[in-house]
């Protein structure tokens, strides 16, 4: 048996979890729209340890996100491209912190060939701001993802939508 074959088995599971975590986060509300962008919090939960991988909260974020931008668009709203997804890491007392950029719309796309990923320079522009005493480091891989002490996410969030606001 191929390599491909025999782990398409954990790859349909892990794909069904990542769904199963999505549709329990969007019954429970809790996707919460801040300024700039939106956020959901996992603390806790049986899969909280299969989203200490920063590709699997990623593509957990990305479908997240995705989601809600076509909500917007079904209700007529404003759509809020932006979000962001944090799963505590609770043997390290960090959060796993990523941010993801939904696709636009042909309608909605500016001709600019897309807005890609800003969180990014975000990331980096707020660890620039390490004087204000917040714990995180930026994984230099992938800029979009960044780990947070477990005491400053809020504090991160907050300066972090205070950044998106600024550019």
């Amino acid at each position: 048996m191929d390599p491909l074959t025999a782990n398409l088995p954990a790859a349909k599971s892990l794909h069904r979890t990542i769904l199963s975590i999505g549709q329990s986060i969007i019954e429970k509300r809790a996707i919460k729209s801040l300024r700039s962008f939106r956020t959901t919090i996992l603390r806790e939960g049986p899969e909280l340890a299969l989203l200490e991988h920063p590709l699997a909260l990623t593509k957990l974020a990305t479908w997240l996100c995705e989601v809600s931008a076509e909500e917007d668009r079904v209700r007529a709203r404003r759509v809020q491209r932006d979000l962001i997804a944090a799963a505590l890491v609770p043997g390290r007392s960090v959060f796993l912190v990523v941010g993801v950029t939904a696709r636009p719309t042909l309608e909605e796309d500016s001709g600019e060939g897309g807005v890609g990923n800003k969180f990014g320079l975000a990331f980096s522009r707020v660890a620039r701001m390490e004087s204000r005493g917040l714990g995180m480091k930026i994984d230099a891989f992938e800029p979009g993802v960044v780990e947070v002490r477990e005491a400053d996410l809020g504090r991160f969030l907050e300066v972090l939508s205070s950044e998106f606001a600024r550019h």
